[in-house]
């Protein structure tokens, strides 16, 4: 699994499958919070907080998580309020002005009600230094907190209520290095104005301004009644968010017409959903056991893009910039801007039930289906005129034909959505057999259909996009062995996709271009495997390796590489056909190795736990471009504690990427013909915490 950190979005793969960066996609990876879902993908680490646990589910999860789970789930379950007083705290602070105080505590009300309150602040002042604003980034603030109750009134009735709300200001976090930046224009740009400049990914950047706020609110609800041999379970879900980011899309250290940089780009998400689910299901543990449910889910998205295109372009009268270019409105001084706007709902309805037969005591068969309808409708429209150096600010729409001009020359497209309405159906089944050779050994097979819907592209063109279709097949064993000592698991396992969604952003003759479309067939194929050794009660190991073959196996229309752009003549359609290429964020080989050591002390113990984890090269993009590809690495953690055996207290160092290797999480052509750029993973960074606990 890989969360990467893009542009507008994040990205989540599970073996090489994940959704691009569109805000029209839903997330193959769904993200699951004590069972809501939340669609977007920015609200994935506002999750991660407070947790009892986390789960990695790979490959299609239909019949249980059913909303566009197509490639896998992220499984999050929350802390409850104990029945009991208990409290912990956390403090942190590290290199590059690293800080995080993190606490919570469960108050028992009464015998029947207790409640949770758990709170989160953390930020750093960033790593990559900016030479152009004399900043550095990624600088964030980020605040979170939760209130949790649970009434248990009699022995078989739970009802939990949770709400969450979430506030991020961060500076500096589109902090995006230009590369691979060839003399001419590029050079020009660069080292002219500003010495000292580079094309390097070494932390640093000459980026006009950036920033992100991020403000979300969610509540759920979840009720259980037991009626003996059956029991009714409910969950009740309401996510709301606001997204807003400004990024340079020419991350350059110049300044263009009205101020900021050369290709601002101002993104506004507003976005709110409600979901319910209701099962009924039988006792656990019985030689027949069944599940049915309904499920019911309602989206409203909308976006509010701004472009500003503040560069000149080549004329056969030279240098022009774009205001001149329509002499009927605007003039060289005018700040050229486009608004581009879409809003989206969504309904969806799926039924779902499962059985599982026990025909002999060690023989499991799991039958699964699930029905689902998705209807949407969409709406856009795109708007050119003016605005200031934050085009979100003060923008003034120009007349039509500029709109109708401005649309020719970028190869961007006014026009409303063909069909602005559909619905996707898909009727999903799974089957799964598992048997036990022995105690504690357990080997299965499995097949599960998969679907996402389709549904319309937020770009600068009206695209519409096919639903997604999957079958998955697993094998696999788990097993405890000496005295449960040893613990392994190994998995294989083989996904064909049709009409993989894919998204990729191009620069081409001075245009900023989405290109969205589906990629007719891909296969993502591999093997897991992973062990868990305990030496001693003070020492264990632990290995985890996965080798991963993803990639297209039809993909005739796919977008070119920036090579292929540059040699394709200008107003010609530039595709590559991508059959056999390897897909996006899906590496060959990655794993990890670890230990956790434990030596006794006088009245405590000290712990070290030291983690490598290493991946083979891989590409960033769905275009197979060597120049956005992210080469193979190597990184080690530790951590070092001292506390009581059972850590009612603890003082740790913690050190992450001790070796400080280099690696970018994001790469994009850029505007520079040629040129890329890319998003620095964080580099070596040491941290003391101490946390307490009851």
């Amino acid at each position: 699994m890989k969360i990467t950190s893009g542009g507008n979005s994040d990205f989540i793969n599970v073996r090489g499958v994940g959704s691009g960066q569109n805000p029209g996609f839903e997330q193959s990876v769904a993200t699951f919070v004590d069972g809501d879902y939340r669609g977007r993908s920015r609200a994935t680490r506002a999750a991660l907080f407070d947790v009892d646990r986390v789960e990695i589910l790979k490959g299609p999860q239909t019949t249980f998580f059913g909303n566009n789970a197509i490639a896998g789930a992220l499984n999050i379950t929350t802390r409850k309020p104990d029945r009991e007083f208990d409290y912990n705290f956390s403090a942190l602070g590290g290199l590059y002005g690293e800080f995080q105080l993190q606490g919570g505590v469960s108050v028992p009300l009464t015998d029947t009600l207790a409640v949770r309150v758990a709170g989160r602040y953390n930020g750093s002042n960033g790593y990559v230094s900016n030479s152009f604003t004399g900043l550095s980034g990624p600088h964030t603030r980020e605040l979170i907190g939760r209130v949790a109750v649970v009434w248990e009134p009699t022995d078989n009735f739970s009802s939990t209520l949770r709400f969450d709300r979430g506030r991020n200001r961060n500076l500096e976090t589109y902090n995006a290095q230009l590369l691979n930046c060839p003399q001419g224009a590029c050079g020009v740009f660069g080292g002219a104005l500003v010495p000292g400049f580079d094309d390097q990914l070494d932390k640093r950047t000459a980026s006009p301004p950036t920033y992100s706020n991020y403000d979300f609110k969610e509540v759920a609800w979840t009720n259980s009644l037991d009626l003996g041999d059956v029991s009714i379970n409910a969950i009740t879900g309401y996510f709301d968010h606001d997204f807003s980011q400004l990024t340079q899309q020419i991350p350059a250290p110049v300044l263009g017409v009205g101020g900021g940089g050369l290709l601002p780009v101002y993104t506004a998400e507003t976005y709110k959903s409600y979901s319910q689910e209701i099962r009924l299901q039988s006792r656990a543990g019985g030689v027949f056991e069944w599940m049915i449910g309904g499920y019911y889910f309602h989206g409203d998205l909308g976006t509010n893009l701004y472009t500003g295109f503040r560069f000149p372009v080549r004329t056969p009268f030279g240098l022009l910039q774009f205001g001149q270019l329509f002499p009927a409105a605007y003039n060289a001084a005018s700040p050229i801007t486009v608004n581009l706007m879409t809003s989206q709902k969504e309904e969806t309805k799926s039924g779902f039930a499962s059985v599982t037969v026990r025909p002999t005591p060690g023989l499991r068969v799991n039958l699964g289906a699930r029905y689902t309808a998705v209807d949407k409708s969409a709406a856009r429209s795109v708007v050119f005129g003016t605005a200031g150096a934050d085009p979100s600010t003060n923008f003034v729409a120009g007349p039509p034909a500029a709109t109708a001009f401005y649309t020719a020359i970028t190869g961007s497209n006014s026009l409303p959505f063909a069909r602005p309405s559909r619905t996707d159906k898909k009727f999903m089944p799974s089957i799964g057999l598992q048997y036990d050779i022995q105690k504690d050994v357990m080997v299965y097979a499995s097949y599960t259909k998969g679907f996402k819907a389709g549904g319309y592209g937020f770009s600068t063109r009206p695209d519409i996009f096919d639903p997604e279709t999957v079958n998955a097949y697993e094998i696999g064993a788990k097993g405890s062995f000496l005295d449960r000592r040893l613990n392994v698991n190994l998995a294989l396992f083989l996904s064909d996709y049709d009409n993989l969604q894919e998204s990729n952003t191009l620069f081409v003759n001075g245009q900023i271009l989405t290109v969205i479309n589906n990629a007719a067939a891909a296969r993502a194929k591999g093997v897991e495997g992973g062990l868990s050794y305990r030496v001693s009660p003070a020492l264990t190991f632990n290995l985890d390796a996965a080798y991963l073959d993803a990639r297209y196996r039809s993909y005739p229309n796919a977008s070119c590489t920036i090579g292929q752009q540059l040699a394709t003549p200008s107003g010609t359609a530039c595709v590559q056909n991508m059959a056999g290429k390897r897909r996006a964020f899906a590496p060959q080989w990655s794993g990890s190795f670890g230990a956790t050591a434990a030596i006794p002390l006088a009245n405590a113990e000290l712990r070290f736990s030291p983690l490598a984890y290493f991946t083979s090269k891989y590409f960033v993009a769905p275009t197979a471009d060597p120049l956005l590809e992210q080469s193979g690495t190597i990184k080690f953690d530790a951590t070092l504690a001292i506390g009581p055996a059972d850590r009612r207290w603890e003082f740790a160092i913690i050190g992450r990427n001790l070796t400080d290797r280099t690696t970018a999480s994001f790469r994009s052509s850029a505007f520079f013909p040629g040129a890329t750029y890319a998003l620095t993973d964080p580099p070596r960074t040491v941290a003391v915490q101490f946390s307490i606990r009851r």
